[in-house]
């Protein structure tokens, strides 16, 4: 991930990375390394420096509210 001009440019891994955590948010660390071919720590470094910059804004849920009883 290299800034320039306080925007992000994202090597391919990081562009899966963010793929991957849009399709399921919940991804554990070893999942996304070896998706990515790539250890978990590495994975989890990565996923944390998209987090610290800001390029991934927040983690959140989809509640289903019509699953919901009132």
């Amino acid at each position: 991930m290299v800034n320039v001009n306080g925007k992000y440019g994202l090597d391919e891994k990081d562009q899966k990375i963010l793929k991957l955590l849009t399709e399921d948010s919940r991804l554990q660390w070893a999942e996304i390394g070896v998706s990515l071919g790539i250890s978990s720590v590495a994975a989890r470094r990565r996923v944390l420096n998209l987090a610290d910059s800001g390029v991934i804004a927040r983690f959140t849920i989809d509640i289903n509210y019509d699953l919901i009883v009132e």
